[in-house]
């Protein structure tokens, strides 16, 4: 399998899940594309805050943005299925700690799928924090692809705005 297609397994990892950007554009866009099966069939989304949330909780958020962007009773089944590709892992975005836990979960997510996933880092903090993260992602691992011709790593970071 071509780890460039648009079916190859892929996670996406938001930091800051629970900000701003994320629950008005980031998460209402991805669920767009969830209904609309433009996502790979093995495609996850987590999330990392310094929120303390349980799994529970974080669903509970991600259904309460997606019903304030609109989306009413006849998306219950649809938010139920998107739901079911959120996960979230709480973590302080200056301790090692929260990056192996990270590499620990995306490892058994790829472990379950059989294959080496595509990452996607995508950082919605402020910006003071891009080079921490960065520096943790790289000293953790979490950049490094599996191997050749295996699942790519990318990180992007949010422009932001009245830079």
């Amino acid at each position: 399998m071509n780890p460039t297609s648009a079916t190859y397994p892929t996670i996406i990892v938001i930091f800051g899940i629970t900000g701003d950007l994320p629950s008005k554009k980031i998460l209402p866009a991805l669920f767009q594309l969830h209904r609309e099966k433009r996502l790979p069939s093995f495609f996850r989304i987590m999330g990392m805050s310094r929120r303390e949330l349980n799994e529970e909780q974080f669903r509970k958020h991600i259904e309460q943005v997606l019903v304030g962007k609109g989306q009413d009773k006849h998306d219950e089944l649809e938010i139920a299925a998107f739901l079911d590709i959120c996960s979230f892992e709480r973590g302080m975005f200056s301790e090692a700690e929260a990056y192996e836990r990270l590499a620990a979960r995306l490892g058994r997510q790829d472990g379950e799928w059989k294959t080496c996933a595509n990452k996607l880092f995508y950082l919605s903090v402020d910006p003071e924090l891009y080079p921490e993260i960065c520096e943790y992602l790289e000293s953790s691992g979490l950049t490094k692809p599996c191997g050749p011709g295996e699942g790519w790593t990318r990180v992007i970071v949010e422009k932001p705005i009245g830079m």
